[in-house]
């Protein structure tokens, strides 16, 4: 075990001070119980990681994974031929296509895609569909289970933080497997949103955000792709409020009115174990994970030196080793701290460090970056931002700003104790180690009692995925040429995306579907009374309706209007939003409307309250104001708006836009946006289009568009989301809350038949 002090003259580090063991069987004893009790929860940095992806040439296509279906497979994985990315599409960035997510994939998908080849040299049979997650989690529960029993497992909080583009995968993974055996209330869920990088501007001589040229994609073509914000922006997520949730009974979001630090605290949890999803100790073994012993030094070392966190470290001769880890712990005062390489970049700190090094013969102590929280003091700490440093990284000449879990160390009222391991954890990094990886996926897939554990979670998940009387509700064969299908949550907040349902349907060709779901048979009388209240403010209407209540069973709300659109081959979807108007962050967080947009391909319309005056004098004029969004990737939207929403006898009209900022914005850049729009006018004459008027908006993306729905008069806003990123950008998400207008998002190949997507 290490203990690093000081001197008075500055840094050093010092592995004589030893902590006494005495009592060692009763200390791990106790840490067991506090195990079996629940007083220790894990957090898990899940979004913080991934690997580059090999190049085009050496993996045959795109790969996706079917997480829901488990299933024994002694063949490598095949995957399609990659779909084109639509017409007139901009080739995505980089940093979007060439990242491999670590803790959503399937580890052989994963290696497959970083690493061609390397599972065929490997003839055992392989368990197919099982993700990283579901693999780290099920060996976590296993564990506990051997340790406390079902007890434990159901007094055991996981703490996940996800980025925004896991979140939709990861939550379905979680939902699907019922939680890996723990609690619901117990699974609390930590969105992180990534952050666009800055440009620079040589007018202006400064680093400018994204978004400040007025796009909405963030992310997109031509610009840098979003990044995490860093570990530190997740330890402070600990202590805000509303930041986390838990998954409600029909698996949406629950938004927490604590903080994460506050819950725990409240539920008895004594100490946080943290790890990143890089760490192979995960994938390993549930009693590595579990760590006892790391559990009962850290209760002596809080009674001894009344420490609040615990660090894992090493002693290595060569700095090679603190940059690989990326992280050297140093001592001042008594006061333990943990430094990334790039604070130590400079002559005086670099001098520094000889020292420390000098004391100790010539050895460097090394975090592992493995930590171990004491709950009830992490309020404490983590009560002011200015404790952490932003750290500045260039990349693909953009400028990307994140914070570190290191400055933890250093926040007033933190003492931060290290203990001394022989060696580093096994760790992902780049395409090292996928050897590793394949060697402990195997050893998974031939333990019964793990590959059992998984069948309970989900013995069969076509089953578990279908919905009761689905197939009473749609002929074998769809006859008309489209179905817009409207979710009906309430009978008044229903009314204005029914009225712009019925506005956009064409007589004789279209049927509009308005169906609501129910948990369970007892509530269908409830649903039928529902639709038959809303139907009556639509007595006359000229196009087919059909209203249809369906029953969820064990299935998650979204699971069930995911295989509703599915079943009628839907090729529009309209959701009509209560919590996108609402100003309150956590309103925002539990959109079902936004998790529809992030699950669904084919279009989804939104419609607000904001929007009801829009949509009532569509209803009435049928006159439709189209604003098209203009991007280099967004011609499929235009085809899709000419054949599906357009109608030139009805006079319609179609606005071309696009978003500048007056600020950076240089006068080619604009002639350049004028000749794009140019562009599109001239194909909308070729498709019929007979009203059409050119805009160029100056502003902040919502801004800009909000002000053009006033100014006019638009009903209907559409937007196709960039190749790429599966999260939604910010600016987009304060068009819905902001918008007077529906507003239509259209993802890559959502214009195509539901047929062919489903």
């Amino acid at each position: 075990m290490l203990m690093i002090h000081s001197n008075a003259q500055g840094w050093i580090m010092d592995p004589s001070m030893q902590v006494s063991w005495k009592g060692h069987a009763a200390k791990l004893d106790a840490a067991t119980q506090h195990v079996r009790w629940g007083e220790v929860a894990f957090w898990l940095l899940a979004g913080e990681d991934f690997l580059p992806q090999a190049p085009v040439s050496a993996v045959e296509g795109d790969e996706s994974v079917n997480n829901t279906e488990l299933c024994v497979n002694n063949t490598t994985v095949t995957r399609p031929a990659p779909t084109s990315i639509g017409a007139g599409a901009a080739a995505p960035s980089s940093t979007q296509t060439n990242n491999v997510d670590i803790w959503t994939s399937d580890p052989y998908a994963l290696i497959d895609k970083c690493r061609p080849g390397l599972t065929q040299t490997h003839n055992s049979r392989h368990l197919m569909g099982a993700s990283y997650q579901t693999r780290v989690l099920a060996q976590l529960a296993l564990a506990l289970k051997e340790a406390g029993g079902d007890p434990a497992l159901q007094k055991t909080h996981i703490v996940l933080h996800l980025n925004d583009e896991q979140q939709e995968a990861a939550t379905r993974m979680i939902w699907n497997h019922k939680f890996y055996g723990f609690k619901r209330e117990n699974f609390v869920i930590v969105p992180q949103s990534r952050r666009s990088g800055y440009c620079y501007e040589p007018s202006s001589q400064r680093f400018v955000a994204t978004e400040a040229g007025g796009r909405v994609m963030a992310g997109g073509a031509g610009c840098g792709g979003p990044e995490s914000t860093g570990t530190g922006i997740a330890a402070m997520q600990l202590n805000w409020c509303p930041d986390a949730f838990v998954m409600s009974p029909e698996g949406l979001v629950e938004t927490l009115h604590v903080s994460p630090a506050e819950l725990l605290s409240e539920r008895g949890v004594v100490w946080l174990s943290n790890f990143r999803a890089k760490d192979l100790t995960l994938f390993g073994g549930g009693k590595e994970v579990l760590d006892v012993p790391f559990v009962a030094k850290a209760m002596q070392l809080r009674e001894k030196k009344n420490a609040s966190i615990m660090t894992k470290v090493i002693l290595s001769d060569a700095m090679s080793t603190a940059r690989s880890m990326d992280s050297i712990v140093l001592s001042r005062g008594g006061v333990n701290t943990e430094l990334r390489m790039s604070d130590i970049v400079s002559h005086h700190m670099q001098k520094s460090v000889s020292i420390a090094k000098a004391e100790i013969g010539g050895k460097v102590a090394v975090g592992v970056q493995r930590y171990m929280f004491h709950v009830p003091s992490l309020k404490k700490i983590l009560t002011s931002n200015v404790t952490f440093r932003p750290r500045m990284r260039l990349k693909a000449d953009m400028l990307y700003l994140n914070m570190d879990m290191a400055d933890i160390s250093s926040a007033p009222g933190a003492i931060m104790a290290t203990l001394q391991v022989p060696e580093p954890p096994v760790v992902i990094s780049g395409t090292t180690n996928l050897e590793t990886l394949l060697t402990m996926a195997e050893r998974q897939d031939k333990d019964s009692k793990f590959v059992s554990y998984l069948t309970s979670l989900n013995p069969n998940a076509i089953k578990s995925a279908s919905i009761p009387n689905f197939k009473s509700l749609a002929p074998a064969a769809a006859v008309h040429s489209s179905t817009t299908v409207v979710f009906v949550g309430g009978v008044m907040s229903s009314i204005p995306a029914i009225r712009l349902a019925l506005a956009l349907a064409r007589p004789g060709k279209d049927v509009v579907n308005l169906v609501t779901f129910v948990a369970d048979d007892s509530q269908l009388v409830v649903g039928q009374i529902m639709l038959s209240k809303v139907m009556t403010h639509f007595m006359h209407k000229s196009v087919e309706v059909r209203t249809d209540v369906v029953v969820r069973g064990g299935s998650s709300l979204l699971d069930s209007m995911q295989k509703y659109v599915e079943l009628w081959a839907a090729n529009l979807v309209i959701v009509p939003s209560i919590e996108l108007a609402n100003p309150k962050p956590e309103a925002t967080l539990g959109s079902v409307a936004l998790s529809i947009i992030r699950r669904l391909e084919v279009p989804a319309l939104v419609v607000t309250p904001k929007a009801a005056k829009a949509m009532e004098v569509l209803h009435e004029r049928q006159h439709l104001r189209l604003l098209l969004m203009v991007e280099g990737w967004s011609m499929p939207l235009l085809n899709y708006s000419c054949d599906r929403l357009l109608v030139a006898k009805r006079g319609d009209n179609l606005l071309l836009g696009q978003v500048y900022s007056s600020q950076t914005c240089t006068s080619q850049q604009k002639g350049n946006m004028r000749r794009h729009l140019s562009d599109f006018t001239t194909i909308a004459h070729s498709r019929s289009v007979q009203r059409i008027q050119e805009l160029l908006l100056d502003g902040l993306y919502h801004e800009a568009v909000s002000s053009a729905v006033e100014d006019y008069h638009i009903n209907l806003v559409g937007i196709q989301l960039p190749p790429g990123p599966k999260a939604l950008p910010k600016s987009l998400i304060s068009l819905l809350s902001a918008s007077k207008a529906g507003v239509l998002i259209m993802k890559q190949g959502g214009s195509s038949s539901s047929r062919a997507l489903f």
